[in-house]
């Protein structure tokens, strides 16, 4: 049907029809960007963490422009703002792409990529609150804006853990089961087949890209470099560095105590913006949360960071998916139509 966006034709009929219904799509972004994450990861054995990228390629689907789709994602608010483990394109100090991923201060980084989107409307932020059913809040609130607004969900979450939830209007599990079936479709990531190591290096040349990964080379909204972990002020401190630039070690040169002994007041950091600067103390750790594998110098294991490339060297296309539903429901409609559906081999009589 013209206007099912699980089909990806978008022929000048479509488009007309569309138009004269207005049809919204909401997308499930974390979902979206955990799934283009998991597929660059299948496809070239690099580290996985969601990828701002996949919710980009998804509102711009061209047959959705072509058919005059309102689409919009929402998102977790960490996934845009928040620690570096949960914010998009980060994942560790030694896997964060920093032409995304920016250091606002006080153990907060940001996806600018995203909050590009966030102020165009096409992203909307969801905050999660404490306990498990926070951690739905993005879901419920998908499924409230799809139901008050008579939308599509593109997901692969069949929202199996919400069916008893009566907050979200339905009368029972078997209501909202329905409204999913009738209403959500799946997506998918394809890698550009035939892409050998020659050719990826080649596409990466012609377009002069070379990947900023690490936090030696991110920076601070401003443009600053990011600086080194300090300890508290107030307990006065002093941070000794390492003459190794590895940024691991960078962080855990900082955790050596010094003393704060008189005498020694040697800061090296006085000149850098106090909104910049990391209190290890009422951060933990190392002022960047907790230690993750991500974090460790060698987190890339020596494979190219491909989930950090942009389109034109490592080409990925976002493509929608009926659902088994829709394909078993069409596929009834036909048949009590008396159509049979042509397929290889198969002769009419």
């Amino acid at each position: 049907a013209n206007g099912d966006p699980s089909s990806v034709s978008g022929d000048a009929a479509a488009a007309s029809s569309s138009s004269a219904r207005h049809t919204r799509i909401v997308l499930d972004g974390a979902n979206i960007a955990w799934s283009m994450g998991t597929s660059v990861r299948s496809r070239f054995k690099c580290r996985q963490f969601p990828l701002s990228a996949g919710i980009v390629r998804a509102l711009e689907h061209e047959p959705w422009k072509a058919r005059g789709f309102d689409v919009v994602a929402f998102l977790p608010k960490e996934y845009a703002v928040g620690g570096l483990q949960t914010v998009c394109d980060g994942g560790g100090r030694a896997t964060l792409n920093a032409e995304k991923v920016r250091y606002l201060g006080k153990g907060t980084w940001v996806n600018t990529k995203l909050m590009d989107l966030v102020d165009a409307g096409a992203v909307r932020l969801v905050a999660r609150g404490e306990g498990t059913e926070g951690r739905k809040s993005d879901d419920l609130t998908i499924i409230e804006y799809a139901k008050e607004n008579d939308a599509w969900i593109c997901s692969n979450d069949q929202f199996r853990d919400h069916r008893r939830n009566r907050q979200l209007g339905f009368s029972g599990a078997r209501d909202l089961k329905a409204f999913a079936r009738t209403r959500r479709f799946e997506h998918a990531f394809q890698v550009a087949p035939g892409l050998d190591d020659g050719l990826l290096l080649a596409m990466r040349e012609s377009a002069g890209w070379t990947p900023l990964i690490g936090v030696k080379n991110a920076t601070c909204r401003d443009g600053s470099a990011v600086p080194e972990p300090r300890t508290s002020q107030n307990r006065k401190k002093a941070i000794r560095t390492a003459a190794d630039d590895d940024a691991m070690a960078s962080v855990m040169n900082g955790l050596m105590d010094t003393g704060g002994r008189e005498g020694n007041t040697g800061d090296t950091h006085d000149d850098v913006d106090e909104e910049c600067q990391i209190d290890l103390e009422s951060l933990g750790g190392d002022g960047f949360g907790a230690r993750t594998r991500n974090d460790n110098a060698n987190a890339l294991g020596g494979v190219f960071p491909y989930y950090a490339a942009p389109q034109e060297c490592v080409p990925v296309f976002f493509e929608p998916m009926p659902t088994a539903a829709m394909i078993a429901a069409r596929k009834s409609f036909l048949n009590r139509q008396g159509w049979q559906m042509a397929t290889a081999g198969s002769t009419t009589q």
